[in-house]
Order: C-alpha cells, then sequence, then structure tokens
C-alpha cells in the first residue's frame, strides 16, 4: 500500500530527523553525503552550562531532562535560524557547525548571529524561570573559524556525521576561557575577522592565547551582547 508506505517513510524521516539535523537528514537520505571525509572552511561553536552539576544536584531527574528539553529547543531554533547545524550534544553542551554541508561562505557571521540570538533567548528563557521560582542557567560561548574535516565518522554499528580537526578543538578550548574572563560570548581571532560588517556588533580585544600547533599566540574577542 502506497499511502502506507509514505507515511512509514515520513514518520521514518521525523524519527531520524530528530537524531540528526534536518540538513544532514536529507543528506544521508538523497546519499549526498560522502563515506570519506571532506575539507570545509566552517565556524564552529560550543556552548556550555555554568555550574550544571550543581543545578542538577538541586533538583529530582524529571526536573533536569525537563530543563534541559526546553532549553535545549530554545538554543537549537537560534541555531537552525541561523543555517546552523547542530552537530551533537555533549551532556549539557551543545556544539553547532557552520557551513557545512551546504558551504555557506558567510558562516562566521552566521555562528555569531546564532549566538547573539541564543544569549537573548537564555535572557528570556530564564525570565520565565524566575517567575516560578526556578533555578535560571547561566553559559558560555566560544566560536573559532577554520579548515574542518567533515564525514561519516564511527564503527559499523553505528556512524555519525560531524566535523573534527584543531579548529573544532580550538572552538571548545575558547568556551572554556568565558569561565576566565567571566563573560558570555568569545570568539577568536580567525572568525573576527570573516565578519564583513563589524559595526554590527561591539568587540573588545580580550587578550592572546597560545594555541596547540601554532606558532604565533592568537588574539580573542569578547562580543558584548546589549540587553
Amino acid at each position: 500500500n502506497m499511502v502506507i508506505g509514505l507515511k512509514e517513510r515520513e514518520r521514518i524521516k521525523d524519527i531520524f530527523g530528530k537524531f540528526v539535523s534536518s540538513k544532514i537528514r536529507d543528506e544521508i537520505l538523497n546519499n549526498k553525503i560522502e563515506l570519506g571525509g571532506k575539507k570545509y572552511q566552517a565556524s564552529v561553536l560550543f556552548c556550555d552550562i555554568r555550574n550544571f552539576t550543581e543545578i542538577s544536584e538541586k533538583l529530582n531527574a524529571k526536573d533536569v531532562v525537563d530543563m534541559l528539553n526546553s532549553y535545549f529547543n530554545e538554543m537549537v531554533i537560534a541555531i537552525i535560524q541561523n543555517n546552523g547545524v547542530l552537530d551533537k550534544f555533549i551532556g549539557d553542551a551543545i556544539m553547532a557547525v557552520f557551513g557545512p554541508p551546504e558551504g555557506y561562505s558567510n558562516h562566521a557571521e552566521n555562528a555569531l548571529n546564532a549566538a547573539i540570538t541564543m544569549v537573548k533567548k537564555l535572557k528570556a528563557f530564564n525570565e520565565i524561570r524566575k517567575l516560578s521560582n526556578q533555578h535560571e542557567i547561566h553559559f558560555g560561548i566560544g566560536i573559532n573559524t577554520g579548515e574542518v574535516i567533515a564525514g561519516n565518522i564511527g564503527s559499523s554499528e553505528r556512524m555519525e556525521y560531524t566535523v573534527i580537526g584543531d579548529t573544532v578543538n580550538v572552538a571548545s578550548r575558547i568556551e572554556g576561557l568565558t569561565k576566565t574572563y567571566n563573560t558570555k560570548l568569545i570568539i577568536s581571532k580567525s572568525t573576527y575577522e570573516q565578519i564583513t560588517d563589524k559595526t554590527r556588533f561591539t568587540f573588545r580585544s580580550l587578550d592572546t592565547i597560545k594555541v596547540k600547533g601554532r606558532e604565533k599566540p592568537t588574539e580573542i574577542f569578547e562580543v558584548i551582547v546589549e540587553d
């Protein structure tokens, strides 16, 4: 029965789309993603909740899951609206990629717009939580731009379309630095350089950091988000 077949296909697409982003799902279903890796210029965003262990210890399991689900929902919308792909959830952290598989050229700007939207969405999310005396969530976001290798990585049992490389590791490290500098949003110099209209944002040079595999230290910038 063709109708049942189509319904089943839609159901599979829907479930599959919940485990990988809809863009990746469609590329995989249409056999567009090669099994080997492909190099891209991309911007990688990491976002991590502050003191998550502390918050989760004060709540029961259901409340932790409910809180994370509604928080993730808001953050993923911000990523997708700005042409990003949710790469994965790592516990309470989010990894998103801008660029592959479509190869958008303005990926740095897309990543920064997504991050700013995330900061604003978190503020609104916390206002609602405050009204019912629930714990507020705070986070840090780090963005880095450079070459990544994208492809299906894993074992014969479980594959995952993801990006790897130094660009990813540095993005994660920059996110960690938001704790050190007590700020919400830090980008690398390579991301900063790719932003065409810098007047749209408020940047503040924070520091220069040593990056593994690079001779010269690289500058990092705080992006100030107006309330």
